[in-house]
């Protein structure tokens, strides 16, 4: 079995990780930890001095929500990826609470002001009063970047990497059948019983069955997502092209 073993935590590292922000990336990483309790590659070893080099075989550790390949990427390594539906990504992005989507925004922190914007795109932004503004064009060229970037990768590395549907985490059975392949497609040791869906994960809300449904149905419900009629919608399905989404499994609204 592939891994990296910290020697002074004797943890062991055994698979990297990568999605974009507010897929699923930490409920996946949460799971693993507390099933096998094994960590992702991805955070191993990280250097407290910002000027002091990494050793060269741990070059390739990088974060999660890269949306390129690393450097130096160790070949055969474990790799899970993890994607949502860009309808539901592209609401949260927009109108999630708090400093983790700060990145995304252009006013963080206040409300937008009409000037600070290029009129061109300007139709395509949306003011989040208290948070910041967020352009949904930005939000799906990287979204589309990040799919150009890891699915070629998935489908030449099938034997070493797993693609995982954010709401197929919601249905037990899938859930199930999710971790048992990765389980044996990796070499992890078999586990018996439930892949328990954890109660609260970061900055994540509690999965109810509301929330449950709102994913498995795949459509945005916060009006300001409508605030210039279909147009966010349209900007989503021209830039990712219907065929992506489809590809991906989702509906093209």
């Amino acid at each position: 079995m592939w891994q990296l073993e910290d020697d002074k935590t004797n943890r062991q590292y055994t698979y990297f990780q990568f999605g974009i922000q507010r897929t699923g990336t930490t409920i996946v990483d949460r799971v693993i930890k507390d099933t096998w309790n094994y960590w992702k590659a991805n955070d191993a070893f990280p250097p407290k001095d910002p000027y002091k080099q990494r050793p060269p075989q741990y070059d390739c550790l990088v974060w999660k929500h890269a949306i390129n390949i690393p450097d130096n990427f160790v070949q055969g390594a474990p790799t899970v990826l993890i994607y949502k539906n860009p309808y539901t990504w592209a609401e949260s992005m927009a109108f999630r609470k708090g400093a983790g989507n700060g990145g995304w925004s252009f006013t963080y922190g206040h409300e937008a002001e009409e000037h600070m914007y290029p009129q061109p795109n300007h139709w395509n932004t949306i003011s989040v009063p208290s948070q910041g503004s967020v352009n949904i064009g930005q939000l799906m060229y990287t979204y589309k970047h990040w799919f150009e970037t890891w699915l070629p990768y998935h489908e030449a590395n099938q034997d070493t990497s797993v693609l995982i549907r954010y709401e197929d985490l919601l249905i037990k059975e899938k859930r199930q059948e999710i971790f048992s392949n990765m389980a044996k497609k990796f070499s992890w040791p078999e586990h018996e019983g439930d892949f328990v869906w954890p109660e609260h994960v970061g900055s994540s809300q509690p999965m109810t069955e509301e929330r449950t449904q709102y994913y498995i149905e795949g459509k945005p419900t916060d009006e300001r997502f409508f605030i210039h009629g279909e147009r966010f919608v349209k900007s989503i399905r021209d830039i990712l092209s219907p065929d992506l989404i489809q590809r991906l499994g989702y509906q093209v609204l």
